[in-house]
């Protein structure tokens, strides 16, 4: 995976208004994203990133802690509301041991394990309906976990 420099991503495509970015690449070592930027899949962004308003991201992309994203951002081309501190992520965990991400939308949280992606509650029902013993525990634990971030987001923000 290349990791592309600020210089690189400025020097990027535009096309109809829309920086094009290509997937496969580690973008940590840029920080700032401005409005309308496309992602292809598999990228690699650093902490506390913050993307403007409009920007699309493939699948199977990872986010550092403490990321912030505009309005109308798309995840696997889903359009979420998302609210302000938005990511939660758990590293370690699952049958692959990958990073298990939820994004904290006006209604629920939106998460994405593996190659699934969904709601809060339809990844519990997953969960339920395909783990068994130890994962099961921890994939709930992860579920409760975001749910205990999330309701604390919106006593905060009064959402």
């Amino acid at each position: 995976m290349k990791r592309i420099s600020q210089q690189e991503f400025d020097a990027l495509p535009i096309k109809d208004g829309i920086r094009i970015c290509p997937g496969r690449t580690d973008y940590s070592a840029i920080c700032i994203f401005n409005e309308r930027c496309r992602f292809g899949e598999s990228c690699r962004f650093g902490e506390r990133c913050r993307f403007g308003e409009g920007c699309c991201f493939g699948e199977r992309c990872r986010f550092g802690a403490g990321c912030s994203f505009g309005k109308g951002c798309r995840i696997d081309g889903t359009q979420l509301v998302l609210l302000d501190t938005c990511v939660y992520s758990a590293s370690g965990f699952g049958s692959q041991d990958r990073i298990t991400y939820g994004f904290a939308t006006a209604d629920s949280v939106w998460v994405r394990c593996g190659c699934w992606a969904g709601l809060l509650p339809a990844f519990r029902k997953r969960v339920k309906a395909t783990k068994k013993g130890v994962l099961r525990k921890e994939y709930l634990l992860i579920a409760d976990l975001f749910q205990v971030r999330w309701d604390r987001l919106r006593e905060f923000c009064n959402v």
